[in-house]
């Protein structure tokens, strides 16, 4: 489970509610595959993520890449992650400090206390991938989805309210008349996991009367693509 193209979370940060940019999603996927999920934060809480790395894992041109790393620096530290129970929400920080260096092509990550549990000390509960597996993804949205679909893989099913993924996504103002959102965040979305991340998908829209209330996702790996 300690393999560095490996990203481990636990499921409630799975289901949390946040919102990233591509360049930031993937900064912080690069900095939680490098952790050691089973061990504590610790000295982990600091990781390294250079240049070159960035650009062979997504596969950039290294000038681009050098502009991405610093999109994602400029903004991470603000970022808020929304855990929810029955009682109610935490809220708390990806980082708490991000260091850019131009000249030495890199970026450090200092990851804060309060995600701590939610990446390291894991011994259940939790959800694994390689990143390699969305090497070639370009969508946010579709990473969250391809998350949702592992945290489910054994079951091959999730259904989720309609409210439930707005507040998933943080676009409870956005895209408000549903067609919109099947149209920009859900069919892209799917189609981009199915050509780039290996899945074949199926989904139905689950109905209040006419009124689209929630989805049931099916989904599974495609097999005949490992055959060539």
């Amino acid at each position: 489970m300690e393999n560095q193209q490996l990203v481990v979370k636990s499921n409630h940060l799975i289901e949390a509610s946040y919102k990233l940019t591509l360049n930031e999603q993937r900064l912080v996927l690069i900095g939680i595959s490098k952790l050691r999920p089973r061990a504590p934060m610790g000295k982990q809480k600091v990781q390294k993520i250079t240049v070159a790395e960035y650009a062979d894992m997504f596969n950039l041109d290294p000038k681009n890449a050098y502009t991405d790393l610093k999109k994602a620096s400029d903004k991470l530290l603000h970022r808020l992650i929304k855990t929810h129970d029955e009682k109610g929400y935490d809220k708390f920080h990806w980082v708490e400090r991000i260091r850019y260096e131009k000249k030495s092509g890199f970026v450090e990550v200092h990851f804060t206390d309060s995600i701590a549990p939610y990446l390291t000390l894991l011994h259940g509960n939790f959800t694994k991938y390689e990143l390699s597996a969305l090497s070639e993804v370009k969508s946010t949205y579709a990473i969250r989805l391809f998350e949702m679909f592992k945290r489910w893989e054994q079951k091959g099913e999730r259904f989720i309210m309609l409210d439930d993924f707005r507040k998933w996504f943080e676009i409870e103002d956005k895209y408000k008349k549903y067609s919109d959102l099947k149209k920009r965040v859900i069919e892209p979305a799917i189609k981009e996991l199915e050509d780039k991340a290996n899945l074949i998908i199926t989904w139905d829209e689950i109905k209040n009367g006419r009124k689209v209330t929630g989805f049931d996702f099916m989904f599974e790996e495609n097999t005949q693509l490992n055959l060539f």
